[in-house]
């Protein structure tokens, strides 16, 4: 059956006599959305090309670079939902399309994959193979073909063929190995495949979706000056709140970056149109070898007023949970850091009801949240036992709950607040200086140990600022870098003290009576 097919293939390479026109490409060849704000980007970084999908392009543009205000090279792409590839007035639409504005096609497309019948992936490949020869005889544009196959044979048939036809620059459409690159060995063997065979038979690759940092650095060892690359990752990342940095993706909803130079903070959200401007930077410099901008990860990054407290043992009698509120009110903080002991889950009687009062005041102070976890609050399965509390103190569940029963939002911020506290943070401060913060329960039995374990941090993590509490002692040495913001528990040394750090990045510490 494959020699078959193979020689149709051989066939159709035979009987094509026109003369491919070559294309040349820079090394970033991003996808956009068909959006003039999209390619405004691109021109701030000056990327020279860029990609447009057929299937997102709406009626009615007679001229997409006009349209987009941008002056590099556009390159259609056939890449689209199978039902829309094998629909016969695709192919005509497309040709139409094609005119109006671009400067290169890449196709055409087929469904040939692994999970497909041998028979119905190679009569594909014929299929797609006979359309890319119409492509390219019909259009007055370069043709930029894709490299397609489910196996090695099928592959090797097919690139030898467009090799034959005469295209210099052949395209790869790897999103859908990328994705599974890390789960499936097939996947990261045909990626393998296709790749080597483009370098073997082409002048130039595109090699479309493996923009992803942590994609690009498992194939770096591929890569070579003739390889151009292409995708959307660094736009669809960017949106959803994910940064790139160090050849991986982090989320900014956990973490913060800093770029060195400049001292900016990515944040989101709020920040996406910079994160997807960082990402695209990214990239670029990623596929050019001109180096990662330096920048740093902080758990948090402290922009505005900071209020500092510790030590609430929310749930005893001694706790003060409803000065601290008052006083979050009347600070109004931009962030609040609650550096262990929130709530204690050893001692507490009146935990459930407490976290309603705690987690329904902070509603309304919308402030950024860091939650470090000390002794008292560590247990999580005790976090469990009290959500299940909360939630059989609400009326029946026909029925919306009364004023000052517990809801799902204080359910869920509880679960949020202690699923995401963390043991120790490295802290952004708003002077550009950097602080390490944690409990203190685990570096020390008592205030000297801690202590001097603190000045050891200090020096380790190379921070200005090393934030403790667990003590209940207040205390702020400027000297020595070392700060505890006391607690909110009556039967403590200095009950009512924070610690306010302000938006220049001055660090105070202050007592409420």
């Amino acid at each position: 059956m494959s020699t078959f097919y193979k020689n149709k293939i051989a066939e159709i390479a035979e009987k094509y006599e026109g003369e491919v026109e070559p294309v040349f490409l820079p090394r970033l060849t991003p996808i956009i959305p068909p959006k003039p704000e999209y390619a405004e980007i691109l021109k701030r970084f000056n990327v020279k090309a860029a990609i447009l999908e057929y299937y997102q392009l709406e009626d009615g543009v007679e001229d997409w670079h006009r349209y987009l205000d941008y002056d590099g090279a556009l390159l259609l792409s056939a890449v689209m939902p199978d039902q829309m590839l094998c629909n016969p007035s695709t192919f005509k639409n497309f040709l139409e399309t094609a005119e109006k504005g671009f400067d290169a096609v890449i196709g055409w497309d087929m469904p040939v994959e692994v999970d497909l019948p041998p028979e119905e992936c190679w009569n594909n490949l014929v299929k797609c193979l006979e359309y890319t020869v119409e492509l390219a005889s019909k259009l007055n544009v370069p043709v930029i073909p894709l490299s397609k196959g489910a196996n090695r044979e099928q592959a090797e048939a097919y690139i030898n063929a467009l090799s034959k036809l005469g295209f210099k620059t052949i395209a790869l459409h790897a999103s859908e190995y990328a994705q599974n690159f890390f789960k499936e060995g097939l996947a990261r063997k045909l990626l393998e495949t296709h790749w080597r065979l483009i370098d073997k038979y082409a002048e130039q690759g595109l090699i479309i979706g493996v923009l992803n940092p942590k994609i690009f650095a498992h194939l770096k060892r591929l890569d070579k000056p003739k390889f151009s690359y292409a995708g959307l990752s660094w736009l669809i990342h960017g949106m959803k709140g994910y940064a790139y940095a160090r050849y991986k993706t982090v989320d900014l909803r956990e973490k913060s970056i800093v770029l060195s130079d400049t001292g900016e903070v990515l944040e989101y959200p709020g920040g996406e149109e910079r994160i997807v401007e960082h990402n695209l930077e990214y990239v670029l410099n990623m596929v050019t070898g001109a180096g990662e901008r330096r920048l740093q990860l902080y758990d948090i990054a402290l922009e505005g007023k900071t209020v500092v407290v510790a030590d609430l043992h929310a749930g005893t009698p001694e706790s003060m949970l409803e000065e601290l509120l008052s006083l979050l009110r009347d600070e109004y903080p931009d962030n609040i850091v609650f550096l262990g002991d929130t709530l204690d889950l050893q001692r507490g009687e009146l935990l459930a009801l407490e976290a309603v009062k705690l987690f329904g005041g902070l509603t309304w102070i919308p402030s950024k949240i860091l939650a470090v976890k000390g002794d008292t609050d560590s247990n999580f399965a005790k976090v469990l036992n009290i959500m299940d509390q909360a939630l059989t103190l609400q009326e029946s569940w026909r029925r919306l709950p009364k004023p000052g029963k517990p809801t799902n939002y204080h359910i869920l911020a509880l679960y949020k607040f202690y699923r995401k506290a963390l043991d120790t943070a490295a802290v952004y401060l708003p002077d550009g200086s950097t602080a390490y913060m944690l409990h203190g329960h685990q570096i020390g039995p008592s205030p000297d140990a801690i202590r001097r374990e603190a000045k050891r941090i200090k020096r380790e993590t190379r921070a200005e600022w090393v934030f403790t509490a667990h003590t209940h002692k207040p205390e702020i040495n400027r000297e020595e870098g070392i700060a505890n913001p006391g607690c909110w528990t009556r039967n403590g040394e200095n009950p009512g003290t924070y610690i306010l750090i302000e938006k220049d990045g001055g660090i105070e510490l202050l007592e409420e009576f």
